[in-house]
């Protein structure tokens, strides 16, 4: 596979946990009730309304004398060497908001809205986040068919596994064919983007 996978998903039974643990709310609260009653129609209303798009692309895999290759594009990191020694090839992948739900945030609380502003902000955090882990639920099941298995995945800026890689995960997956941008710093716009390295083992 040379070219990404892209789908929309609307990801509508994402659990509604982790956004109240980004809103600040942890299980057991007190006012857990209360907080509920407040926000869950604003909750269920944007799991419900926003959708994510995900990409994904297969590339084969090796290292060689510490340098991991990854394509046609080499790195060093011993972290990516370590984890992935036994993967011929991996899983690239990454997620991002629709940039028609992402410029709400900043229209909700330019409007003072700031209720709406924040939740929206914690669905789409957490709904870029959950569709890697859809994704990868999706892809276990056709790699267990062909006798592999899929590694944990690790996200650039992790460990040694430099924020710079980003730029290989971004051009490979070509993400600026969908209005997705890369600055100097490699952080990914819109900021409700995500990408991510898995690696793909034999079973046996």
């Amino acid at each position: 596979m040379t070219q990404p996978v892209v789908q929309w998903a609307p990801l509508t039974h994402m659990p509604l946990a982790a956004v109240y643990t980004r809103l600040g709310y942890r299980a057991g609260y007190s006012d857990k009730t209360v907080i509920q009653a407040e926000y869950e129609a604003l909750l269920k209303h944007w799991v419900a309304t926003t959708r994510v798009r995900i990409f994904y692309l297969f590339q084969p895999f090796g290292v060689e004398n510490g340098i991991c290759r990854l394509g046609a594009h080499a790195f060093a990191s011993r972290l990516i060497a370590e984890r992935f020694a036994r993967a011929s090839r991996t899983l690239l992948m990454a997620a991002s908001a629709d940039p028609a739900d992402f410029e709400k945030i900043q229209k909700f609380s330019e409007a003072g809205d700031l209720k709406t502003s924040v939740v929206l902000d914690a669905v789409l955090s957490e709904k870029v986040d959950f569709a890697l882990d859809f994704l990868e639920t999706e892809l276990k099941v056709q790699f267990r068919r062909e006798g592999q298995l899929l590694g944990a995945r690790l996200s650039c800026g992790y460990g040694d596994f430099k924020l710079e890689n980003q730029q290989v995960l971004f051009e490979t997956l070509g993400l600026a064919n969908y209005g997705i941008t890369l600055d100097e710093r490699f952080i990914l716009h819109p900021e409700k983007t995500v990408t991510a390295l898995a690696p793909i083992y034999a079973s046996n």
